[in-house]
């Protein structure tokens, strides 16, 4: 089941913090954001919501503060319900098979895993075939999991890169194969010391979150932007 995220909402005070360290006056973001400096006002007071048009457009205008998070897919699972584990390597990762250690796994309902390097970092589930007693014949059941972990999802980036694609590449080419995502996990350093209170790391879980939800991949633009930098 997919896993929605939440992301905390953007309070007046995360904006005035903001503001302050930009060392700017309400006018001056006013200015540069081409609104009114009343509804700067009304944005700092709370007396009107933090719209995403007026995190686009700061984001914009101060482009410093998408430069002080940098953000990174830390867990990254696929189902495949139509392939096995060796086509997911062969036509989705387009890695080398022979780089991959096969052995039996019961993990998730599945008999059999296929490792990169033999670790826990880039692996996919599946089941392996077996020979139907009555017939000889060896049948082989379809569907499988691509897991890539931690330091498996820096290991892919290399290869995404190798191949001239990117993560929104990689996910478009995934649905192709009839790919849903299972999990995705996001890691974020904060260069600034924005802690939770950081509008970029709100806007990208919202961003996320948009996407999860509607099953889209324009969404995640902005985000797969920030991890190519």
């Amino acid at each position: 089941m997919t896993q929605d995220l939440n992301a905390p909402e953007l309070t007046n005070d995360n904006l005035i913090l903001m503001r302050q360290l930009l060392g700017i006056t309400q006018q001056e973001l006013a200015t540069a954001l081409d609104i009114s400096r009343k509804t700067v006002t009304r944005l700092e007071n709370g007396e009107q919501k933090i719209s995403d048009k007026f995190v686009d457009k700061l984001l914009v205008a101060y482009p410093d503060f998408a430069e002080s998070i940098e953000v990174q897919f830390d867990w990254v699972s696929l189902t495949f319900p139509d392939l096995t584990s060796k086509q997911v390597i062969d036509d989705v990762l387009r890695l080398q098979d022979n780089l991959f250690l096969e052995r039996p796994t019961s993990q998730n309902f599945y008999t059999r895993e296929m490792a990169f390097a033999g670790e826990k970092n880039i692996y996919i589930q599946d089941f392996a075939p077996v020979k139907n007693p009555e017939t000889q014949a060896i049948e082989q059941k379809f569907g499988t999991t691509l897991y890539l972990t931690g330091k498996g999802t820096r290991l892919f980036e290399t290869a995404l890169l190798e191949q001239s694609m990117n993560w929104r590449n990689f996910f478009e080419k995934a649905r192709q194969y009839r790919g849903h995502l299972t999990r995705l996990d996001i890691a974020i350093n904060d260069k600034w010391g924005f802690g939770q209170l950081t509008l970029v790391s709100h806007h990208l879980l919202s961003v996320l979150m948009t996407n999860i939800k509607n099953k889209r991949i324009k969404a995640m633009t902005l985000m797969l932007k920030l991890v190519s930098n």
